[in-house]
């Protein structure tokens, strides 16, 4: 065999060698890479997880990304559930798999929640009855428009959504705090001043809302009904 033809047998088999997929050996899935494959999916749709939120003045994902972003948070849940039997070794309460899965649920709250306070905020000012808060009260700062009654009871049913899942967001990152200790560190997901802006959403805020834009439509149906009953 010539000199030629023997290294191009050899080069032939290195690329075969390092083509072969089955020789590349993934890594077994655990907290530090499932957070990982979550900034991947981050990058992809330009946000970061970590700052995100909801609420006046909150980061938020753009609304066009976030069917796509759920069903990527999905198919990591899927795999998660594919690599059952090897995350099956205990935490300090529970399972890896447990901890891993609420991981991606927390993940799938937050853009749910982002979704409804999207839709809400889309409305614009017909979705909401503007207040401020004096002295600690909320005081409404404009008149009740009825001619906005729907845009008004919409926006309040965004918001209840809105608030219903940042609870459950809430629920299921803390299991894996308090699961996982190693979570807590900042540079995963971390307690304290370094946990997720997500904690930080202005809830309470949101919940006054809801309740003023109950009120405003409680009182157009009222203004409605005393006109049919004198008409």
């Amino acid at each position: 065999m010539s000199n030629k033809l023997a290294l191009g047998v050899v080069l032939i088999l290195v690329l075969a060698v390092l083509s072969t997929p089955f020789l590349l050996k993934e890594k077994d899935l655990n907290l530090e890479n499932t957070l990982e494959k979550i900034r991947e999916i981050d990058t992809k749709y330009n946000t970061n997880w970590k700052q995100e939120g909801v609420g006046v003045g909150a980061s938020l994902i753009g609304f066009t990304f976030i069917d796509d972003a759920l069903k990527d948070v999905d198919a990591l849940r899927e795999e998660i559930k594919k690599n059952s039997d090897k995350l099956q070794e205990k935490t300090e309460l529970s399972t890896w798999e447990e901890v891993l899965t609420k991981l991606t649920n927390a993940r799938e709250k937050m853009l749910l929640a982002q979704k409804e306070y999207l839709k809400y905020e889309a409305l614009g000012p017909a979705g909401e009855l503007e207040f401020e808060y004096i002295l600690g009260s909320p005081v409404v700062k404009e008149k009740v428009n009825c001619d906005e009654m729907e845009q008004l009871d919409q926006g309040a049913n965004f918001l209840q959504k809105t608030l219903d899942i940042s609870h459950e967001f809430e629920s299921e990152l803390d299991f894996v705090l308090q699961n996982a200790p190693e979570s807590r560190r900042a540079e995963l997901i971390g307690v304290n001043d370094d946990k997720p802006a997500f904690y930080k959403s202005k809830l309470g805020r949101i919940s006054t809302q809801i309740k003023l834009n109950k009120w405003a439509v409680d009182t157009c149906k009222r203004k409605v009904y005393k006109l049919s009953v004198n008409s």
